[in-house]
């Protein structure tokens, strides 16, 4: 099988996982939250906390193998490129979850809310390690954005779509991460952010890795069921397009 096709099916997996994942989040915390304000135990408030790093290091990871896709795609299928920043991904997602696991038994919570009542050094090195990953993503969308910009292809449609998109990205996720981990370090007012960052986080990995799935399928042609920059009078070829679900 080609990579590029490969690529699709996987991208194509990402959108799905992203799309309903964060459907199912959602739902579940509407009714957790509802119900852990009257009642709930340490192991229960523990089991909840479990869920919410688990689903989200899974759109985190979806939302991020897509925007290395895109990168792979700007810089004319660099191997090296896509292997180290899917490894760095990997990795960030293997550190959170270890990280996660180890802090959630190691904080104590208020019964009933669920609410940390202390802090742990596991939280600070997890929302870190993700911040840093958003780092190395947005240096090399900026270091291939500059270079676009040199050779006169910065305005290509394609090319420019994909830049926007992946610093507008960066931007969100990277500001997202730097209250989460502010909120980390504090408590008191910070403390009752608990009911919302969740939600908030999860839609925005949700809908984000939707949106630049949908931005890109929109700019299909009946003629032509992808779409390349090699017909722009480049050789960068796009192969992030994702139908619509």
């Amino acid at each position: 099988m080609p990579p590029s096709k490969l690529v699709n099916i996987r991208l194509r997996l990402v959108y799905l996982v992203s799309r309903y994942l964060g459907l199912i989040a959602l739902g579940a915390n509407t009714f957790v939250v509802s119900y852990i304000q009257f009642q709930a135990s340490q192991d229960e408030c523990r089991r909840w906390l479990a869920f919410q790093l688990v689903t989200s290091t899974c759109l985190l990871f979806s939302l991020d193998y897509h925007l290395v896709c895109r990168l792979y795609a700007l810089s004319k299928m660099n191997s090296c490129l896509y292997w180290f920043l899917n490894f760095a991904v990997l990795v960030d997602a293997i550190v959170t979850l270890s990280c996660g696991f180890v802090a959630i038994y190691e904080i104590p919570f208020s019964e009933p809310g669920c609410l940390p009542t202390e802090s742990s050094i596991g939280v600070v090195a997890l929302t870190s390690v993700q911040l840093a990953t958003q780092v190395l993503i947005g240096i090399c969308t900026s270091y291939k954005s500059i270079k676009l910009y040199f050779q006169n292809r910065y305005m290509v449609p394609i090319a420019f779509l994909v830049v926007r998109d992946g610093f507008l990205l960066f931007a969100l996720i990277a500001a997202l991460l730097s209250v989460m981990l502010a909120s980390s370090l504090s408590f008191g007012v910070a403390q009752e952010l608990c009911y919302v960052v969740y939600p908030v986080y999860v839609s925005v990995l949700s809908i984000s890795n939707c949106r630049i799935a949908m931005n890109v399928a929109q700019m299909r042609t009946p003629s032509s069921p992808s779409i390349t920059l090699r017909e722009s009078d480049t050789d960068v070829v796009l192969t992030t397009i994702i139908s619509e679900a």
